[in-house]
């Protein structure tokens, strides 16, 4: 677990240093962000969140071995939109085992309905010469057909344009004059 009340005092240690701080952009998972802790990190100055869902599918967060359901990753999405950040991006994972179109499309449609600033997706990546791939055996784990995969994309591109959201890189869509949250560059 983070330690909410360090976290701020680095924050608020930095700030004084630095005669203030630029964006403050903060990776949380969804089992981690009661409002506590999210209004905490809004008083230390965070200016943009982003949610590791994943999916809105229980089966599938089950099958990819998360520690969270649908239910606590919308609800973290709806109260980070709550508290007001600048910016709340939602991760979302795709081309996974089992994966459907359908499922996807649900996703998608259920995470940008909730108002997000920004959607970055994720094919699934596998290493399987990892510790954790050897023990999965993900050398095993079959990728969902090219042209599932294209769909993917093509439907996400064209939903999240119809909603008011524009490609920003790659994988991730944002809202006009929102702040781009990226972990990768």
């Amino acid at each position: 677990t983070v330690d909410w009340p360090g976290l701020v005092a680095i924050l608020d240690h930095l700030r004084a240093r630095l005669g203030g701080l630029p964006d403050v952009c903060v990776e949380l998972h969804p089992a981690s962000m009661d409002d506590d802790r999210l209004r905490a990190l809004k008083d230390a100055g965070a200016t943009s969140l982003s949610i590791g869902v994943e999916s809105a599918s229980d089966a599938i967060l089950e099958r990819i071995g998360r520690s969270h359901d649908r239910r606590t990753a919308l609800d973290a999405v709806e109260r980070a939109l709550r508290i007001g950040f600048g910016s709340v991006n939602v991760d979302l994972m795709f081309a996974l085992p089992g994966q459907s179109a359908a499922d996807w499309q649900a996703d998608v449609e259920t995470l940008v309905g909730l108002g997000i600033d920004q959607l970055s997706t994720y094919p699934m990546f596998s290493f399987p010469y990892s510790d954790q791939g050897r023990e999965r055996r993900l050398r095993e784990v079959a990728r969902p057909p090219h042209a599932l995969v294209k769909g993917m994309l093509d439907f996400t591109d064209a939903h999240c344009e119809s909603r008011g959201l524009a490609r920003c890189a790659v994988w991730s869509w944002l809202r006009p004059g929102k702040h781009k949250f990226s972990s990768i560059t």
